[in-house]
């Protein structure tokens, strides 16, 4: 069974400790995924608040203007971590985990919709469709993640897939290939063109990419896509809970 802890991160690990594995990804100074601190065992207050100054210290070294904290799978917040929280200016939430293992997304047949991984002849519509999607987090974000995306591109793994409607760049996401299964990642379809069947072929695209394996992906807790997921036939899996404050 997949856990969130076989989840892919996009970074370097620069601590692995009985308590905890902290990410620390210069290259990627402003990706939030790349540089946090994800327990093993949920901390108490006061261990929190230790790693919080640990955190907070290294962060401000290298001007990284935030500080995210993952939590253990299936664990529930303690009231007092969750007042400390956002007293101290911190958005917390939850992401669940999905797998699908029937694979039958029951397309149908639209020759208006093309799936394709991509190329030297398309690279620039995807990087273009991520600057688009990404920049709602802010241009720098967006302009590194151009540079990841970039280096992706020249790499395995992982597998870059773009979509067209009626000729025109549509949506992008991302297969993480591991032995037991694939996980669907960074999916998005511009607003204007969903629930045209764009997302559902391209989800088939990664079905047939997948072969026997299951698909896996992360959604978070309150996106209204997750009704989408389940009559799709992905399955729940489990949650755990994430902490973000941004310095201003």
């Amino acid at each position: 069974m997949v856990e969130f802890k076989d989840i892919v991160t996009d970074g370097d690990i620069l601590i692995n400790t009985d308590r905890y594995i902290h990410y620390q990804t210069l290259t990627k100074r402003i990706q939030y995924d790349s540089n946090k601190l994800v327990y093993k065992v949920m901390p108490d207050l006061a261990a929190f608040k230790e790693d919080e100054a640990y955190l907070n210290a290294i962060h401000r070294k290298h001007n990284q203007p935030f500080l995210k904290f993952v939590f253990p799978e299936n664990c529930p917040l303690e009231d007092d971590l969750k007042s400390y929280l956002s007293i101290q200016g911190y958005e917390y939430s939850w992401l669940e985990l999905y797998i699908n293992d029937e694979l039958d997304f029951k397309i149908k047949e639209n020759t208006s919709i093309q799936v394709m991984e991509t190329n030297e002849d398309n690279l620039v519509d995807y990087l273009n469709l991520s600057y688009e999607f990404d920049k709602q987090y802010g241009t720098d974000y967006a302009e590194l993640k151009i540079e990841v995306n970039k280096a992706q591109f020249e790499s395995e793994s992982p597998v870059q897939v773009i979509s067209y409607y009626n000729g025109n760049p549509s949506g992008i996401l991302l297969i993480w290939p591991e032995e037991d299964y694939v996980e669907l990642d960074a999916f998005s379809v511009r607003e204007n063109l969903r629930r045209l069947g764009i997302g559902t072929k391209m989800q088939d695209y990664v079905a047939k990419y997948a072969g026997n394996r299951p698909i896996v992906l992360v959604a978070e807790g309150e996106d209204t896509a997750k009704d989408m997921y389940k009559n799709q036939g992905y399955k729940y899996s489990g949650y755990r809970y994430e902490a973000l404050k941004e310095f201003k």
